[in-house]
């Protein structure tokens, strides 16, 4: 049942007289637990409007075609509690479909950090999907475990009439944040498509290379995550303004499976800042580049990974463009801290901590390698094999052997370190993530 509130005085206190031990939260519409779909076409809502989401145990809730605008998204919120979804049958535990400028949190009850708890989803099911032409959006405040797929998958596939195709739509101003998501089958976070040079994957018209729309201004950022069976975090096709940052992962890529293991990826597509993340305990890379460029990656605390610390890939890129790899802190990474096998000519590798245990012998590429027509401008870099190292980063030890190692750069600013503390403005300049 959808409650819309401010009735005519009749009709209000008959809703008030049956209801009278609801929580006071200030709705304008009121969605109880038996409730599965909002149609913001069939219950006016507009802009500006709050539909609260009535705390209890449901089986979904699917909203479609709601319509904010850029001054007054829609807010959906739980109230009066926890919302708590499980579906093991359909393919999803909350869906977006056709919505815009929409606000979905968990923030109604100071009780409960998470208000939504996603647990639950069938296999090959995500834990929220956001698709069908849905832009404008901002997810917070969520906890979802046990999917079935992705804890949050964010995108709309190309259609063979191309509704949905490059060129067609954008998804736009996306804000993924303060979510927990844990203990899921793929990623915890898919946002965007990953095949940006083409994609044949829809039955429809399988012989058709289809081209996915492209995202601008994504933020992910401030998320926490551990035990994924695939990669922690994954964003595709954002072209412009994509930043991802302080988020925790932990525990990823657990099924081992070759190209689904790493911590963050910057896929196809894909530019803008990585920084200020925690990836550790990982079965593939910390974080992989696949991006068209211009891909900037600072600040990461990246330890205990299967592969490299940060890989990355010779894809598709931009013409003129560079990655930039600045103050990263890799420790114990299973192969190379820093492995760079994109062609572009002018990318910089700068003032990063790596700690790599065992014997390096002769091998000149055991801390930073290149592959075939790579290369990269490399300065400042601190690299060591001590074990003793590998402890927490602020250890008198680590301080007395890696402070002030670094080398002045005006490549790319990093005023700031991983905690938030102001970077020394004169003298040599810290390497890695931390500001001694």
């Amino acid at each position: 049942m959808i409650i819309r509130l401010f009735l005519p005085l009749t009709f209000l206190f008959f809703f008030l007289n049956f209801n009278f031990e609801e929580p006071s939260c200030q709705c304008d519409f009121r969605i109880l637990p038996e409730t599965e779909q909002i149609n913001g076409l069939k219950t006016f809502i507009k802009p500006g409007d709050v539909v609260c989401i009535m705390a209890g145990k449901r089986k979904n809730l699917q909203l479609i075609n709601i319509e904010g605008d850029s001054l007054n998204p829609v807010k959906v919120i739980n109230c009066g509690g926890r919302v708590e979804i499980s579906n093991l049958v359909l393919g999803y535990g909350i869906k977006l479909d056709n919505c815009h400028y929409i606000k979905l949190t968990g923030t109604g009850d100071e009780n409960f950090e998470y208000g939504f708890l996603i647990d639950s989803t069938k296999k090959g099911a995500s834990g929220i999907m956001v698709g069908k032409g849905s832009s404008d959006f901002e997810i917070d405040h969520m906890e979802i475990r046990n999917s079935g797929f992705a804890g949050i998958m964010a995108k709309t596939d190309p259609e063979c009439d191309g509704n949905y195709n490059r060129g067609t739509f954008v998804q736009k101003n996306v804000s993924i944040h303060h979510n927990y998501i844990h203990h899921v089958k793929g990623e915890a976070l898919y946002v965007g498509n990953s095949f940006y040079s083409g994609w044949n994957g829809n039955k429809k018209c399988p012989d058709t290379l289809l081209y996915p729309h492209e995202l601008k201004n994504v933020k992910i950022f401030n998320n926490k995550i551990s035990n994924t069976q695939w990669d922690g975090l994954q964003l595709g096709c954002a072209v412009s303004n994509a930043e991802i940052f302080n988020n925790s992962i932990d525990s990823f890529g657990l099924a081992n499976i070759g190209s689904q293991r790493n911590g963050i990826q910057v896929g196809l597509g894909t530019t803008g800042l990585v920084y200020n993340n925690r990836v550790s305990n990982g079965m593939g890379n910390g974080i992989i580049v696949l991006g068209i460029g211009d891909n900037i990656i600072y600040n990461n605390l990246i330890s205990n990974c299967g592969e490299f610390g940060i890989f990355c890939d010779n894809r598709e890129v931009r013409d003129s463009s560079k990655i930039i790899l600045v103050n990263n802190s890799i420790l114990n990474p299973k192969k190379q801290g820093i492995k760079m096998s994109n062609e572009l000519t002018d990318n910089y590798i700068l003032n990063n901590v790596i700690v790599r245990t065992g014997e390096p012998g002769d091998k000149k590429d055991y801390y930073i390698s290149f592959g075939d027509k790579a290369e990269a401008k490399t300065e400042g870099n601190f690299t060591s094999n001590k074990k003793s190292l590998l402890k927490p980063l602020l250890q008198s030890a680590f301080v007395s052997e890696v402070a002030q190692k670094g080398r002045r750069q005006d490549v790319f600013s990093v005023d700031e370190d991983i905690n938030g503390k102001a970077r020394r403005k004169s003298g040599s300049p810290d390497p890695g993530c931390t500001e001694f």
